[in-house]
């Protein structure tokens, strides 16, 4: 038995503020056993960038939504894929994406009396 075949690059979607949705695919060979789920990485491309572990235990879906990243920002992800026997080797770094930009939402918020002219706003 050994380590998964590594995965083809994970393609990203659903590009919010804070977060998005990164889609991967099985590794064409699993070592033998049965692949019991992935791990994800992401990191902002630049000469010091470093990978950082996106979830603690292997992801058992074939999509992950990666919430707490930071408005405005470029990502990169990358995937690897997990069996009895280990990791394998982690895919190519999938397209560079770019987080939107954060938007106000304002909300109304009623006083204690009833006089809708006197709202105030939280934002």
């Amino acid at each position: 038995m050994d380590r998964p075949d590594t995965p083809e690059p994970p393609v990203v979607s659903e590009v919010q503020a804070t977060s998005c949705t990164v889609t991967y695919q099985p590794p064409s060979g699993d070592g033998g056993a049965p692949v019991t789920g992935y791990i994800l990485e992401r990191r902002t491309p630049g000469p010091d960038s470093k990978w950082v572990r996106v979830n603690d235990t292997p992801v058992t879906d074939l999509q992950y939504t990666i919430d707490n990243l930071t408005t405005a920002t470029d990502y990169e992800f990358h995937v690897a894929a997990v069996n009895e026997a280990g990791m394998s080797d982690f895919s190519q770094v999938s397209q560079k994406i770019k987080t939107g930009k954060q938007q106000t939402q304002q909300i109304f918020l009623d006083s204690n009396n009833n006089d809708s002219n006197d709202r105030k706003t939280a934002v």
